[in-house]
This record gives structure tokens, sequence and C-alpha cells, in this order.
């Protein structure tokens, strides 16, 4: 059976980021949370974290398009799953532009968290194809140079 990766979740609201977490794991991945650009930034360059669940209220302050051209500026390869309700049609577009994996809404019944795990799940594996790591690798603790 093929190990799960780790996915990085980055969110500033308690609750979601709770929620996200428990789906996360109960799907069997291993993760890791942030609530600040400064760590999910640090995460990207130095571990390898493949999926990036990135919620709008990471940082009030930084607009989605200048966050998601950081983030692939730091991992070029990360699938980033933004959870938004709260984006304006312009940014939208941009952050399509910009290379996003998917875009949900925050979940709120079965069938959206259902939706997000299958886009977790879908993001794994196109990763993985980008970036076979070899057996045994510990690539999960070397620091990826940009």
């Amino acid at each position: 059976m093929m190990n799960k990766p780790n996915i990085l979740i980055a969110e500033k609201d308690f609750t979601t980021r709770r929620q996200l977490v428990r789906m996360a794991t109960e799907a069997g991945y291993e993760v890791k949370t942030t609530r600040s650009v400064a760590k999910l930034i640090y995460n990207l360059l130095c571990r390898h974290f493949p999926v990036v669940l990135l919620g709008d209220s990471i940082e009030g302050n930084i607009q989605i398009p200048s966050l998601l051209r950081l983030m692939k500026a730091s991992d070029p390869q990360v699938a980033i799953i933004l959870i938004s309700d709260d984006i304006s049609l312009q940014q939208m577009r941009k952050a399509r532009e910009l290379g996003i994996f998917f875009h949900a809404l925050k979940p709120v019944n079965p069938e959206d968290w259902q939706e997000l795990t299958l886009a977790i799940t879908c993001a794994c594996k196109k990763t993985a194809r980008l970036n076979p790591a070899p057996r045994g690798s510990a690539s999960s603790l070397t620091p990826r140079i940009h």
C-alpha cells in the first residue's frame, strides 16, 4: 500500500483549520498546520509538502494572488487547493492564471467534504507523477533550494 503524502493546511481560523485537519487525517494524510505566511513559506522551502490547503483568512493584509506568487516561487510544483468563500472574481481569475490546482468553497455539508477529499487525492496523484520520490528517500527531510 502506498503511503499518503504529507499535506500542509494554511488557515488562520481555528474552527475551519480543525475541521480540515480532521477531514485530512480521517482520509489517511499526515497533516501539518500553520496560521502564518512566514511559516507557510518556510515549510514550502525547507520541507516537502506536495499539497497545500490554503484558506483565504491566513493573513488579512496579503492579497491571495501575491501569496500564490510567493508560494509558487518557493515551490513551483506545489499543488494549491484554495478554500475561499470571499474572493473577488478578478482575484479568482488571477489565482487560476497563477496555477492553483483547485478552488473550493468552505465545506459545510458531507458532499462538500467529499469533494474536497477527492481534490486532495487528485492533487497528491498529480504531484507524485511530477516528483516521484525514490524508495527509502528522505526527501521530506532535505531542504529544497530554488
